[in-house]
């Protein structure tokens, strides 16, 4: 500050204390170099691999890839601390001590995040005793809400994960009051329906009796004797299997889960059972496609969207989760961040996709971790038996002998191959029209499989019956029209040489 008094000038300079973020890459590093100089065997320093070992989990953003949103790593505050001697640094290689300064500040921000911690736990307390709830909500217009809710989903489909067996107890008391019948899922099914009364005999002899491969793997799994483990395709991770070189791999290994990386066809997450004994594998009906802000607004613009989608609808596995994890502030993501949420409503209600937003990569491995765990609630008292691809149909999930695919097929079966025919081309053709989703297109070719079929038909008759003809097609598991204006598009492409 400069201030004039009698033509004099006179430079005054305002010091303020320097305190870091909470949660940041210096208050990582602060509270880290804090707490371990009290402990009886400390050294009097630290190396750069104990501070980022120890302090991981005191920070939002990682140690080694860059933020976002300002092009820098937690690591690199490490040089701000240096410079405001709040940390000493000595040697080769470098080892790191707090300061005097550093000391004090550290101790405040450490006695300051205890209190906070103290806090919490009360907060918790009280959602425990159920005094307050709390759930993502995607914000769509009430009434397409309803509808889709009403149309597609059964209260099982989306049963919180982390709610204490008290509430739990209470909403499964409130879903037999209202229904008594047993349900079958509609949207989260992906297996055939076999009665708890049919033996492993009767279900040896349909298997047989369908029309299976010979490369088919026919095998039974009993109730407790598998493990459910997690798959996680090798692209999400940084090239390593090795949970301390990669952020995911690292907090999914403090859940307890088990996991491992594969290089999936399809997909990124999906949840297998294992023979403890055999070593036989089945998919879960669940699939997660997992998307950060910035590689979603690229995938709508190189069209990889559509298409990713279309191969998931193909994969077999109808529980279809579109996981979209934020990218800093989500300013810089190539697309306005209102278009990319209408892509995401969109592929909610009509391609039948449960979305799922986190806000971090740590947020995304804690969402699949409490998903893993309710999966081995839900499966590890059933009895399996492996089903051919072609014969998959909604399961029961009441049912105590249930069928799944095998790994192997799955994957097998995904893999993207220049040579497809010619329905599932007709298909990628009709998603490039605007307003032809996924699932709008499959019930198009379920009628008309190619091309020429469609331009036969669109011969026979009159030119206002050809714009209406497709109007009437029903998709979707409510049923819904495809409607006149698609349909209208659709002809005049075919039919008409301008349009």
């Amino acid at each position: 500050m400069i201030i004039q008094a009698r033509n004099t000038l006179v430079k005054i300079s305002l010091t303020q204390e320097y305190i870091p973020e909470y949660r940041s890459g210096a208050y990582a590093i602060l509270v880290t170099l804090y707490k371990h100089s009290l402990e009886q065997n400390y050294a009097g320093h630290m190396k750069k691999a104990e501070i980022i070992k120890y302090g991981r989990d005191l920070v939002d953003c990682s140690f080694s890839k860059p933020d976002p949103r300002l092009r820098y790593t937690a690591w690199s505050s490490m040089k701000t601390l240096i410079a405001k001697k709040l940390v000493s640094k000595v040697s080769n290689p470098p080892r790191f001590f707090l300061t005097t300064q550093g000391y004090d500040l550290a101790k405040k921000l450490y006695e300051k995040s205890l209190e906070d911690n103290l806090k919490f736990d009360c907060r918790v307390q009280e959602l425990n005793n159920g005094k307050c709830e709390s759930y993502d909500v995607l914000n769509v217009p009430e009434e397409v809400v309803d509808d889709f809710f009403e149309d597609h989903l059964n209260p099982e489909a989306f049963l919180p994960l982390e709610l204490d067996s008290q509430m739990m107890a209470k909403r499964n008391n409130l879903i037999e009051a209202e229904n008594k019948e047993p349900k079958t899922l509609q949207k989260f099914s992906s297996c055939n329906t076999i009665s708890s009364e049919t033996n492993s005999k009767t279900l040896k002899k349909c298997l047989s009796s369908s029309s299976i491969e010979s490369t088919f793997e026919d095998f039974t799994m009993a109730p407790f004797s598998f493990d459910v483990i997690l798959y996680i395709d090798n692209c999400e991770t940084s090239g390593s299997s090795n949970s301390e070189n990669d952020d995911i791999l690292v907090e999914l290994s403090k859940s307890g889960i088990k996991y491992e990386v594969k290089d999936l066809k399809v997909g990124d997450f999906v949840w297998i059972c294992r023979d403890r004994v055999a070593k036989t594998e089945m998919v879960l009906p669940y699939i997660v496609e997992r998307k950060r802000m910035d590689d979603l607004s690229h995938s709508i613009k190189d069209q990889r969207y559509y298409e990713q989608k279309f191969r998931l609808k193909q994969s077999g596995i109808e529980n279809l989760t579109y996981l979209i994890e934020s990218h800093g502030s989500n300013q810089q993501c190539g697309l306005p961040l209102e278009s990319l949420m209408q892509a995401a409503t969109n592929t909610a209600i009509q391609e039948n996709f449960f979305i799922k937003f986190t806000a971090n990569i740590k947020e995304t491995a804690h969402y699949l971790a409490s998903f893993s765990k309710h999966l081995i609630d839900l499966f590890k008292g059933k009895s399996l038996a492996s089903c051919p691809k072609a014969d998959i149909q909604p399961i029961d999930i009441n049912s105590d002998l249930l069928s799944l695919i095998t790994f192997k097929e799955f994957n097998e079966s995904s893999v993207k191959n220049e040579r497809i025919d010619v329905t599932d081309l007709f298909v990628k053709m009709l998603i490039q029209i605007k307003g032809m989703s996924v699932g709008r297109a499959l019930a198009v070719t379920q009628k008309y499989p190619t091309p020429i079929t469609l331009k036969c038909a669109y011969k026979e008759i009159s030119p206002e019956m050809g714009e209406n003809l497709l109007s009437a097609i029903k998709y979707g598991p409510s049923g819904k029209q495809l409607g006149a204006i698609l349909s209208r598009s659709v002809y005049q492409i075919f039919c008409k040489t301008h349009y």
